[in-house]
């Protein structure tokens, strides 16, 4: 990663993505939908948190936002509950490059 990107700080409009130290935010389209998802952040993790109702899947679901040490991208992971499941009926992972964000 280069010795200037600092992951705390930073805006990156070609994923809709911005971070401060506390917080980061993601616009992703959905459908028709246009989704702001807003995320609590503690070091290289940030977290969100939907409960039924509060997203269009209707089911409890967590994202997870991780900045490995030493790349220019994030790890992003979701999971989706539906009623009383044991296990996510929804998982996904995958890697989101960096390249070309911009400091704030």
């Amino acid at each position: 990663m280069p010795d200037e990107f600092n992951y705390f700080e930073f805006e990156c409009p070609q994923i809709g993505v911005a971070r401060t130290k506390e917080s980061l935010t993601a616009t992703i389209k959905q459908g028709d939908e246009t989704l702001v998802i807003n995320y609590a952040c503690e070091g290289r993790s940030c977290f969100s948190l939907q409960r039924p109702g509060e997203s269009t899947s209707g089911g409890l679901h967590i994202r997870h936002i991780y900045f490995p040490r030493g790349r220019m991208e994030f790890i992003y992971s979701t999971a989706i509950w539906f009623g009383e499941e044991v296990d996510p009926k929804v998982m996904e992972s995958r890697v989101v490059p960096l390249v070309g964000c911009k400091l704030n």
